[in-house]
């Protein structure tokens, strides 16, 4: 038999209270509203003031992948939930950028003086991060440090250096990338190259604990052999590294390779005019040597040649050298516009792609530490359920048919003579000699017979010799 039911008995039907959602479906609810953006840490924040069973499951979630910029970093600093940050945080991502100095007097015109108040505020951050955070994080496996990108900032490398020594052995995936900025002296616009007494060596700090790492992502100022081993009155005596995974080590520096640390050079004068490419690659080669790594790592040391806008044969190169086949892949670059905007084409082993130079960095790499919408940073075999960001990054054939009449020097070049003129080349010569593994050589475009550059800049075209059919 059938009983009428009223409005207000429809309407006890088709609602419940707010907490009594299943935990399960609840959890991917909020897990949703995190991940979809940036801004999800905020909206996720907003759903902890709900009820209590919210601010559990919320904070599970908001603590797991923390991601920490100026804008957030004072105040996560003075009201974190200790007991989320020990039983959730898994990653911890900081995003570094110089804060801004709200009670700055605009009539002062003393620009040092600014940016040395706002690295400082910084560093105490930084400072307090490392002291009253780190030893609670029992659960850290990822801790990523980057240096946003066009940022006047500095990060002292003594405070860096405490970060290291204060990271919980269950940390066992780092990334820290600089991007140069990494200084002795924070309150000094000019930068330092120099060893002094309280200089800090991060290369030697970071191979204390490289042992028990497994996926790791450097680009500091100065690097070199230092960090896989000890320069000692007998040679150079590396460690062993057989948890290390992946291992990528930038020392690109603009369209440059950076300098070999002072400390290297200051205690062994005939490394003095070497790189840090060549300081890295001799010792990765006595940890090879010395069965110091483990099976399938991947490691790599990534640098690059400037080219030349004066010869177009020149081309600006990246080199990519592979410690556990003894081996560099040079892969020439080309720039073609589009809608006004320069892009550049990367010509690697396994093809062209094209894409804004800050993406050069992540194809060299096999797109190896992600992004996720949320800004956190994790190698990709630690992502599980996150939403990457897209990167722009475009591979020749898509584009050739794409944009047909969006073109480079390059490839009109080879469409003229019907072959390829700049390929990218392995180099496995021995240490020192022209085709070596570690020569900081540029490729050379191809000019083939019958055929030659009216020009030399830059973006020059070839011509047909005259008189040849």
């Amino acid at each position: 038999m059938n009983h009428y039911q009223g409005p207000q008995d429809q309407t006890r039907l088709m609602t419940a209270p707010i907490d009594g959602l299943a935990p399960e479906l609840l959890n991917q609810i909020l897990s949703w509203v995190y991940k979809t953006d940036a801004r999800g840490r905020n909206n996720l924040a907003i759903c902890l003031l709900v009820c209590r069973q919210w601010n559990q499951q919320g904070q599970s979630i908001l603590y797991r992948d923390l991601v920490l910029d100026t804008g957030n970093l004072q105040q996560f600093l003075e009201s974190f939930d200790k007991n989320a940050l020990s039983s959730y945080t898994r990653a911890l991502t900081l995003r570094a950028s110089a804060p801004l100095v709200e009670d700055w007097d605009p009539n002062e015109t003393d620009a040092q003086k600014y940016h040395s108040i706002s690295f400082n505020r910084l560093d105490g951050w930084l400072r307090r991060l490392t002291y009253d955070v780190f030893p609670l994080m029992n659960k850290l496996i990822t801790l990523s440090i980057c240096v946003m990108r066009n940022q006047n900032c500095k990060l002292s490398k003594h405070t860096l250096a405490a970060v290291l020594k204060a990271l919980p052995a269950t940390c066992v995936d780092l990334e820290l990338d600089t991007n140069g900025k990494d200084s002795d002296d924070i309150n000094n616009d000019f930068d330092e190259n120099t060893v002094s007494d309280d200089s800090t060596h991060l290369c030697e700090e970071l191979r204390r604990i490289l042992p028990r790492l497994q996926h790791v992502r450097l680009n500091l100022r100065f690097t070199c052999g230092a960090l896989v081993g000890k320069y000692e009155e007998d040679g150079f005596n590396p460690i062993k590294i057989p948890n290390v995974q992946q291992f990528l080590i930038n020392c690109r520096r603009v369209w440059s390779t950076s300098q070999c640390c002072p400390q290297t050079i200051s205690e062994n004068p005939s490394v003095r005019e070497q790189r840090s490419w060549h300081s890295l690659i001799h010792g990765l080669s006595h940890v090879m040597d010395c069965g110091g790594l483990r099976p399938g790592a991947d490691v790599r040391v990534l640098a690059q040649s400037a080219g030349s806008l004066a010869h177009a044969t020149i081309k600006k190169t990246l080199l990519c050298y592979h410690a556990t086949e003894k081996c560099t892949w040079a892969y020439p670059l080309a720039t073609t516009p589009l809608k006004g905007e320069v892009l550049y084409f990367l010509r690697t082993e396994s093809g062209g792609f094209i894409g804004e130079s800050r993406y050069l960095q992540d194809i060299i790499e096999g797109f190896s530490w992600i992004t996720l919408k949320t800004e956190a940073r994790l190698h990709k075999d630690r992502v599980r359920d996150g939403v990457a960001e897209s990167i722009d990054v475009t591979p020749e054939e898509e584009w050739r048919t794409r944009w047909p009449r969006q073109s480079c020097a390059l490839w009109v070049n080879e469409s003229k003579t019907g072959m390829l003129l700049a390929e990218a080349e392995r180099r496995d010569g021995p240490l020192g000699s022209e085709n070596g593994y570690d020569a900081l050589q540029w490729v050379v475009e191809l000019t083939p017979e019958g055929w030659y550059r009216p020009e030399q800049t830059d973006g020059a075209l070839l011509e047909r010799v005259q008189g040849l059919d």
